[in-house]
């Protein structure tokens, strides 16, 4: 339900916080998530900047319905420019519901919007728990997911054949960062994706007992969320002049699995 009524939005404008804590490192950026589903391939602008200590970290990632296009320029290192056919990819993600190999937790709302990165989440987890509650100032859906055995099976290191949905299946054995569990918070009254976290399970023994904890690893967070307001096309004009780029469209549809469109 949630993915349908994303779906059936004209537009999504938001402010966007993400977070991650991932080989005793914490980074947390912040920027803005613009999505226009008016054409047949959603046009799409993800602004993100993170600071890494005193050095900034810039992500942009703009699909204009022909093209996506993913700037990125970490601390010291030399900007990044690249692009992916928008039309090939769709067409490749339309045929691969289940993304075989793909990592949710590395998921942004890139190509394909938030539809799309809830699909992933859909077709790798069970959201087996839904209980109501209270975010901010939001009357919300808590939902807590854990890994459906065909996806886990292919990525469970040393992992022999079909993995047994009824017996119980030691997750904290996955490395980083896949993550064990996933909660999602839902708006109860618009579905909307509020808050997406990524979680793994951290054991810790002494002499008396084992403990264990679950720690957030990677938290996508969404505020001033407005819908079906105009946007400014210009926001999904990408021109990179003469800045040299390279093409990922192979990369990309050969990671899914699936046959080249």
């Amino acid at each position: 339900m949630a993915i349908g009524k994303l779906e059936t939005r004209t537009s999504v404008s938001a402010k966007i916080r993400q977070q991650v804590h991932l080989f005793g490192k914490h980074l947390a950026g912040d920027g803005r998530y613009l999505e226009d589903r008016q054409s047949g391939i959603p046009s799409i602008r993800l602004e993100l900047q993170v600071q890494v200590g005193d050095k900034p970290s810039v992500l942009l990632q703009v699909c204009d319905g022909c093209y996506f296009w993913t700037y990125r320029k970490l601390c010291d290192q030399p900007a990044s420019l690249s692009r992916i056919d928008a039309l090939r990819a769709a067409t490749a993600l339309a045929e691969a519901n289940k993304l075989p190999g793909h990592d949710p937790a590395k998921l942004l709302p890139g190509l394909g919007g938030l539809p799309r990165l809830l699909r992933g989440l859909h077709s790798h987890f069970d959201f087996t728990s839904a209980e109501r509650g209270q975010w901010g100032m939001r009357q919300v859906w808590q939902l807590e997911g854990g890994w459906k055995p065909g996806p886990l099976s292919r990525i469970l290191p040393k992992q022999k054949g079909p993995i047994d949905p009824a017996k119980p299946v030691d997750v904290t054995r996955l490395p980083e960062p896949h993550p064990h569990v996933v909660v999602l918070i839902l708006g109860q009254e618009d579905l909307f994706p509020y808050r997406i976290e990524y979680s793994r399970k951290v054991v810790s023994k002494d002499r008396e007992k084992v403990s264990e904890e679950v720690r957030p690893v990677v938290t996508m967070e969404f505020s001033e969320v407005r819908f079906n307001s105009p946007l400014d096309p210009s926001h999904f004009i990408y021109n990179p002049g003469k800045a040299e780029y390279t093409d990922q469209t192979e990369a990309f549809l050969q990671a899914l699995g699936v046959k080249k469109p």
